[in-house]
């Protein structure tokens, strides 16, 4: 995203270069922070190419644990090293104190989603000012589908919650559906024999 009106778009790169660093360290955590942020989200070019990387990493090497090594050998078999700003920089990115800011992972992933979804939000914006200038298109169609933008905007807020609340329904409902567990329909009698054989 270019300056809007000589003003830079909202991100945080410390945030950024900061919950990089501690998924490069804490590669644990990146089942977390997936369910809330995808490579879009970032605002450097360098980091949406390093996220993407690790996702793409997590994909096709699942037996094997990402750290630094072997994310810049990954990044050399697919091509991608220097889009991500080489060795060196994914070596500063995890060099330092990151290993004890792990805990706000969580902290980070928020404010770079905030971020992202402020920058989306100024190009429905601009998207509806354009819209508007022009004469081609009807008014109640315009003003539709930005009602539907701002809607899915405010949904992509909440990703990690949902997946936590789809995660524990899930779960009760295979519980539910476990056929080697059974389901007393009736009152326990105290034997467990009897009980087995009748459905309590």
């Amino acid at each position: 995203m270019d300056n809007v009106g000589g003003r830079i778009p909202p991100q945080d790169l410390n945030a950024e270069k900061a919950l990089l660093g501690i998924l490069i360290m804490d590669s644990s955590l990146l089942d977390m922070v997936s369910t809330v942020l995808a490579a879009d989200d970032f605002y450097q070019k360098s980091h949406k190419a390093i996220y993407a990387a690790m996702l793409e990493f997590k994909e096709k090497q699942p037996n094997n644990t990402l750290d630094l090594q072997s994310l810049v050998t990954f990044l050399q078999q697919e091509g991608g090293l220097e889009e991500c700003g080489g060795a060196a920089y994914l070596a500063e990115l995890s060099s330092g104190d990151r290993a004890a800011l792990s805990s706000n992972a969580e902290l980070y992933a928020k404010s770079v989603k905030d971020c992202s979804r402020r920058r989306q939000a100024i190009n429905i914006s601009l998207k509806l000012r354009e819209q508007c200038f022009g004469d081609s298109t009807d008014i109640q169609s315009i003003l539709s589908d930005m009602v539907t933008d701002l809607n899915d905007l405010a949904v992509s807020g909440s990703t990690a919650a949902q997946y936590s609340d789809t995660k524990q329904i899930m779960d009760y409902v295979y519980d539910l559906l476990d056929p080697t567990k059974k389901v007393e329909s009736g009152i326990p009698s105290g034997f467990s024999y009897l009980d087995d054989v009748t459905g309590g």
